[in-house]
């Protein structure tokens, strides 16, 4: 079929055997909708790191302690002359999520009933992930490295939600797993060759009217996180979204585990003053035909106040360094009131007793940009070109961490360095500093 949005390069979607019996489940009960069957594959935007080889282990995202700042909270501060509200919603799969996302199984021909689950497998934070095709009166029974069945098309929909108020906005998500990948010159997921795992939003729960991103092969070294721009999507500005998981297998080859899917975060931007007074968030409304009716009030997205970092425009040098007050908290910073240059450095500096263990993590990297994050003693305001105690200089906007123990007493200075502007999305960062 030809794909709807001929703006974007999206790959020709195969037409499929029309499935029938396809299945609706819900946590909840109650008279439902019926749901008709799909025909159809979403439309991939391909990316050059959609396909991992089992050798391929870098850019690997650690596993973290579990913090209180990967909830979701809003971001407001001016960012330059348009002032601007970041308003930030995480999926973090460790409540009753299935009361908000709407799962369904297209297939009849994969021996059962095989839907994305909430399981305890290998969760990125807390204590569990969204495990394709784990849930289900067959999948809920696979174990957490069984393998995934053939013809598999499990997917999951949240929504809708309105985006028509917003100017930009990105939708990040951890992934980890392994699936089938033939491996060609491209280096690309094809839906006539591989088992896929897709990620992506459309204006209705339709596959056909679904646009993203798709992933396969091997990875299973570590977490792997990954930012999609909305525009590219094209559903910023849009009244109505859904946002999409989909796991699918084909008939043949079956060589991994399939994938989890964990801190789904969504973060986005409106061009209206800040306030310090939250905001409802977004409500869901039902649409006619389309399945269930859906919760107005929107509990798996909670909003909470992140502090500012203490920030200036002119803390661009060791000389120059502020203060870090947030010691504890994740706060957030930017680069937007400083010169408009294409790399920038924002100081902060932290004092340390004798044998503390100080770690830094930088998260919230825009789209298109580069950051690092770098640690110094005392001695980089007397000579520039000293060795950092730490650094972290992980390739484009993924996130970056310092941990460095047995410290010696003295005050330090952490750097963050803008390696590369985001060339579309406001340049701002979190920032979190736990000494303990």
């Amino acid at each position: 079929m030809e794909p709807k949005r001929p703006a974007v390069l999206l790959i020709a979607c195969l037409t499929l055997s029309v499935l029938v019996g396809a299945t609706y489940v819900r946590a909840t009960s109650g008279p439902y909708a019926p749901v008709p069957p799909a025909d159809g594959l979403p439309h991939m935007i391909h990316r050059p790191d959609e396909a991992r080889p089992a050798a391929q282990e870098s850019e690997v995202t650690p596993q973290p302690a579990p913090l209180e700042a990967v909830t979701a909270r809003p971001l407001a501060q001016a960012l330059g002359a348009q002032p601007t509200e970041i308003v930030r919603y995480i999926e973090d799969f460790e409540s009753n999520w299935t009361e908000y996302w709407l799962l369904r199984d297209y297939s009849n021909a994969d021996g059962g009933e095989y839907l994305w689950g909430k399981r305890t497998c290998t969760p990125h934070t807390g204590q569990y992930s969204a495990f394709s095709t784990g849930g289900g009166a067959d999948g809920s029974g696979r174990g957490c490295n069984s393998q995934y069945p053939h013809n598999a098309r499990s997917w999951a929909f949240f929504g809708p939600i309105d985006l028509s108020v917003y100017i930009n906005g990105t939708m990040s998500v951890y992934l980890r797993g392994s699936s089938e990948w033939n491996s060609n010159p491209q280096g690309t997921c094809d839906w006539n060759a591989d088992d896929i795992v897709f990620i992506g939003a459309g204006p209705s729960m339709s596959p056909e009217d679904i646009l993203g991103y798709g992933f396969c092969g091997n990875w299973t070294s570590g977490y792997y996180e990954r930012t999609f721009d909305l525009n590219e999507l094209q559903v910023i500005g849009q009244s109505q979204v859904y946002l999409a998981l989909f796991f699918y297998s084909d008939e043949d080859d079956v060589t991994g585990t399939g994938f989890t899917f964990d801190d789904l975060l969504l973060t986005l931007e409106q061009p209206t003053p800040p306030t310090s007074t939250p905001t409802s968030v977004p409500t869901l409304t039902p649409t006619p035909g389309a399945g269930p009716s859906i919760k107005t009030n929107y509990l798996p997205l909670i909003r909470s106040a992140l502090p500012v970092c203490n920030d200036s425009a002119d803390n661009d040098r060791p000389q120059r360094a502020q203060p870090l007050t947030t010691i504890g908290q994740t706060c957030s910073g930017s680069f937007e009131n400083d010169p408009p240059n294409p790399q920038g450095d924002d100081y902060y500096f932290v004092d340390l007793a004798a044998g503390k263990t100080i770690s830094l993590d930088l998260t919230n990297i825009p789209t298109g940009a580069n950051y690092d994050l770098v640690l110094y003693d005392a001695r980089v305001l007397t000579d520039p070109f000293v060795s950092p105690v730490g650094i972290s200089n992980n390739p484009g906007q993924a996130s970056e961490r310092i941990t460095v123990s047995n410290s010696a007493a003295g005050r330090y200075f952490i750097r963050v360095f803008m390696r590369t502007r985001s060339p579309s999305a406001p340049n701002a960062y979190d920032l979190r500093v736990v000494i303990s």
